[in-house]
């Protein structure tokens, strides 16, 4: 646990130091020409607004990354909401959810942290990068499989010409440690489609 837990500060070290540490420079940078007298005042403020707003909700998400969350005592349906309720919270975009599937079934530990990271680092790259205005969630589950599906109605992009990022790796790897797979959707203008279906009785030492 502490080793998984270590292994997840380190990841956010990395995105502070990649992500949030960027947006402060340039906005050091804008202050810097705004001082000097160089540039359009309004524009070099309004970005400098818009980037530090960025960062705003960067840090607001690896705070809550960094808080790992109690699970034990709450079903998987519960967790869930909660966590697409507190992403809904930012208004980036709306969220449908449909977890009848899910909503007397109890799950072991391992895998109910395992579908809640994978919801979370799905969600934080929707945020990023799917400039989607409508996000939908639900479960389906045949005899001891349970699958998971998240659908945006974003950019999307064509899967064939691009790499796999970091977000999806990490998705697919958990997936993957407990006996279960992980398949994309995806075309140019056409929205995402993650669909994960892990065996309930799947078991891994995946952080």
């Amino acid at each position: 646990m502490i080793a998984a837990q270590e292994k997840e500060r380190a990841q956010v070290g990395r995105e502070l130091h990649d992500n949030v540490n960027q947006v402060l420079t340039s906005v050091k940078l804008y202050q810097e020409l705004l001082l000097s007298g160089i540039g359009d005042d309004e524009a070099l403020v309004r970005r400098s607004i818009e980037l530090l707003q960025s960062s705003i909700n960067e840090i607001r998400s690896l705070s809550k990354r960094l808080s790992a969350p109690t699970l034990g005592n709450i079903r998987l349906r519960d967790s869930v909401r909660e966590l697409a309720d507190t992403v809904a919270a930012t208004r980036q975009f709306a969220i449908s959810m449909d977890t009848d599937a899910v909503q007397e079934l109890e799950v072991d530990e391992t895998l109910h942290l395992a579908l809640y990271r994978i919801l979370q680092e799905q969600l934080t790259n929707i945020l990023k990068y799917a400039d989607a205005s409508l996000v939908h969630l639900s479960f389906e589950r045949d005899h001891d499989i349970l699958t998971m599906v998240v659908a945006d109605n974003g950019r999307g992009f064509d899967p064939q010409q691009k790499s796999t990022g970091i977000g999806l790796s990490n998705i697919k790897a958990r997936a993957e440690s407990l006996g279960g797979v992980m398949k994309v959707e995806s075309a140019p203008g056409a929205g995402f489609r993650l669909t994960v279906s892990i065996p309930l009785d799947g078991h891994s030492d995946y952080p």
